[in-house]
Order: C-alpha cells, then structure tokens, then sequence
C-alpha cells in the first residue's frame, strides 16, 4: 500500500499569478470574470486563504497523480447573498469526467453525486459565514467503489461509507479536483478556501482536520554557496525584494527556519518551496533539498527556463529516520536547493 501527500495553506501566495505559479489553474468563468483572489488575512487563524467568488464553471483547479484512491481535506467557509440560481461544488474528475460531486447548495445541504447520479443528501446544514473542514473520500470503480463524505471528522448526518459504481467514462482515477461555482446570472456565492491536503495512491488516507503553517527562514546555514543580490541570503528570500544566484554545479544554499509554534498531535508532511529562474540560455536545474543532521533528501531536479518556475519538495518522513516527523525533527531541519548542470 501506498500514497503521496500534497498540502497547501495558500501563505506563499499573494496573487493570481501565484496561484497560476503553484500549479493551480484559476479559471475564469464562461464570461470570462475571474473572481479568484488571495486574501491576506482572511484564512482560518488570520493568515492567507483563497477565495472565489465566481460562476459558471469557474474557480480553482489542479492536478494530481492518475490515483484509484483520493481524499481530499479542505477547510471551507461558505458565505451566499443575492440570487441563487446554482451551488459551489467540490468535485473528483478523471478524463475530463466527474467520478463524485459535492454540492454545497443554497439551502445548506450538502449533496453528493458519484459514478454520474446522486447517491446521497446530508440531513446536517452548514453554517454560513462558519469554518468547517469537509473530507471526501473516494475509490474510483465501476462496481465496488466507494464514497464517503466527513465534515469536522465525522460522517453522520452527511455521507457514512457507502459502496457502488463511482466510476465515470473510461478513466479509473482521480487525476484533477476542482472547487469552483454552477450558479446562473447575479451569482454572488463566496467560498473561502484554505488548509487544504490531498492523500492519493492505493489507498485511502484520512488525516482529519489539519493545519498547514509556514515557517519563515531566520538564517543562512552550512553549506551557503550561492551568492545574495544584496545583504544576507536568508533575508532576500524572505522579504522577496532580492534574490541568490549561482552557476556552479553542485553549489548548495541551506538555510533554517523559525520552529514551530505549537505542537501538534501529528506531523503529516514538511513542504519546501522555491521560485527559481535561469537568466541565461543554457541548460539548468535545480534540486529542493532537505536536510537533518547528516541526513538529506534531494528532489528530482526541476529544469528551468528563463521565466519563473516553482519547485516544490513535499516529504512525509524524517530523512534521518525515516520515520514520521517529530517537532524536534522539524525545527532541527534545514532546507534549501543545489545546481544540477
């Protein structure tokens, strides 16, 4: 048995294009509004969360790993005012098809569809203007499949575990989710999107609620082999008003981080995130790395062009044990990137 983690709490982002950077698509609506924003202090404990107000099929999309197996967690905020002619829904595609649907709808129901027809109601409404956390569980398969629906760590009153055919057109897996809105002319649906993972392979993962907390860098480390377009290299990167370079294959740049401020019942995943850019023809690449002690987990490298690219290194384990993390681990490690020429 297997799975990959993906998580996002959206503090690296502070802009559509960003968003876009990230590997999220955005979209516009059919008109082509694009009411997708990054708000700077409206997530769940004041920090940076994503909303959209948008109809029409618009709203934010990625990609995942072709996986028979998805649980998507995703803290959600709900706010509706005007006319309604349609609801926000959360879906599970693959091959351009929808495998399950959640309809968030104007009358605080929750409505679930899967395998192309509706399989279930919940008998609990949301709040409006209130933070939940909505898990969705799905295994993809024309028989035997099945679903099932949490909000705030429990199924009842929602969807409990179910089997049947969960699966739509030929593909079966999950390879994209989208939350976006369906609603009609004079929509203003606003849902607020924030603490958002995903657990995807041969298996299906529950993480419950969880949190996704950024750590700012507070110095430079050993090795520090790329050169700061100005002052020291840690606070260039995290005031964003610089950047580091270097040519030098193998040339590494470790830094540390501020540890964390509260100690969490479990640690599922650390993430490390770059933009990096190449200012010349040529071929280059980058490495996110991880390090511990003497212990170290490299990434496959990212080639780049001479437009911004993001690398993204998420791990689920310690790399010098290889066990799960630990809040010593955490504030202990040490991340950065190194050239591949």
């Amino acid at each position: 048995m297997a799975h990959q983690l993906f998580f996002d709490g959206f503090e690296d982002c502070a802009s559509y294009a960003d968003l876009n950077l990230y590997g999220y698509s955005p979209t516009a609506d059919s008109w082509g509004d694009q009411l997708v924003s990054v708000l700077a202090t409206g997530g769940r404990r004041g920090g940076k969360c994503v909303k959209i107000a948008t109809a029409y099929d618009g709203g934010l999309k990625f990609s995942i790993a072709a996986s028979s197996h998805v649980v998507l967690g995703v803290a959600l905020r709900m706010n509706q005012t005007g006319f309604f002619s349609g609801p926000m829904v959360v879906r599970l595609l693959g091959g351009g098809q929808v495998h399950a649907q959640v309809a968030l709808q104007e009358s605080q129901v929750m409505t679930l569809y899967a395998g192309g027809a509706q399989v279930a109601q919940s008998t609990q409404t949301l709040p409006r203007d209130a933070w939940i956390f909505l898990e969705l569980g799905l295994f993809v398969a024309n028989a035997g499949g099945s679903y099932e629906l949490r909000v705030n760590g429990s199924s009842q009153g929602y969807v409990p575990a179910n089997t049947g055919d969960t699966q739509t057109g030929a593909t079966p897996a999950v390879d994209a989710i989208h939350i976006v809105g369906l609603g009609g002319g004079g929509v203003q649906h606003q849902i607020y999107v924030d603490d958002l993972y995903v657990n995807y392979g041969d298996e299906l993962v529950w993480l419950g609620d969880s949190r996704v907390d950024r750590l700012p860098l507070t110095a430079d480390a050993t090795p520090q082999d790329w050169t700061p377009s100005s002052g020291n290299a840690w606070e260039r990167l995290n005031a964003g008003d610089g950047y580091i370079a270097s040519s030098v294959d193998e040339a590494t740049a470790l830094f540390t981080a501020a540890p964390l401020a509260h100690e969490p019942d479990t640690i599922h995943g650390v993430c490390a995130r770059s933009v990096l850019v190449k200012d010349s023809a040529g071929a280059r690449a980058v490495a996110a790395v991880l390090k511990r002690g003497d212990a170290e987990a490299e990434s496959s490298p990212l080639t780049l062009a001479q437009t911004n690219a993001a690398l993204t290194q998420i791990r689920q384990t310690d790399p010098a044990t290889s066990a799960a993390w630990t809040l010593s681990a955490v504030n202990a490690l040490r991340a950065g990137f190194r050239v591949k020429l």
